[in-house]
């Protein structure tokens, strides 16, 4: 009777585990279930997503998912690049191109006065280039006639007088620098010009004038119609 008492209690418990057991795997299943309907309704407000639910109880395989080619414009991932403004020389002014626009980017570089250049430099070559001419016991090289008093500066800064592109580099700083220097001259034209030309010491002596400063002031104004 015991014995038989015993394999009841027995058969009772393994049951139950086995009851207890069946409800787990089957709240597991159920919960499964939940989280795969869940993630179908997410992907519903996806649909781009490219995304394989896996059923539950399934193993997943390996599988290449092909997508669909993306088509996309070129004018979309390439920004419209504006063509390179190229120097356009100016055809009233008899000097080489690569010379016109050396002098105007530097004139753009030092702030001076594109249409001032042109006219100093005809005044001082007639835009005529290699000169080296006497100049009152010295020498004066160039476009821009720079005298052979600067020369060891310009040698200093690693300047060649009779290099054109280094002749008018010169030119410019000179004319930039007594423009700041001189900036409150009644009549800055008439200073820096003969300044440029005489030399600071002799432009005081002649008051800060001489007589090509006029014709440089109408050819600056002519040079103003043709640059800007």
């Amino acid at each position: 009777m015991v014995k038989l008492r015993g394999k009841i209690i027995i058969t009772a418990i393994v049951v139950a585990s086995i009851a207890i057991s069946a409800y787990a795997i089957h709240k597991e299943y159920q919960r499964e279930q939940n989280r795969t309907e869940t993630r179908a309704e997410e992907l519903k407000e996806c649909p781009g997503e490219v995304v394989q639910v896996r059923p539950f109880g399934t193993y997943p395989k390996a599988v290449k998912i092909e997508e669909p080619p993306i088509e996309v414009k070129v004018e979309e991932i390439i920004e419209e690049i504006a063509p390179v403004q190229t120097f356009q020389a100016h055809e009233e002014i008899p000097l080489a191109e690569e010379y016109q626009e050396w002098i105007e980017s530097e004139c753009d570089r030092l702030q001076v006065n594109k249409a001032y250049i042109y006219a100093l430099i005809e005044s001082e070559s007639t835009f005529r280039t290699g000169l080296l001419v006497e100049d009152g016991g010295g020498h004066s090289a160039g476009l821009c006639q720079i005298n052979s008093v600067n020369w060891p500066d310009m040698e200093k800064k690693g300047l060649d007088p009779l290099d054109e592109f280094d002749n008018i580099t010169y030119c410019i700083s000179l004319i930039a620098k007594y423009i700041d220097k001189y900036a409150d001259a009644d009549d800055l034209i008439n200073t820096v010009t003969t300044c440029y030309k005489a030399g600071e010491g002799r432009a005081k002596q002649l008051n800060y004038y001489l007589k090509s400063c006029d014709s440089i002031k109408e050819r600056m104004a002519y040079f103003s119609t043709i640059i800007y």
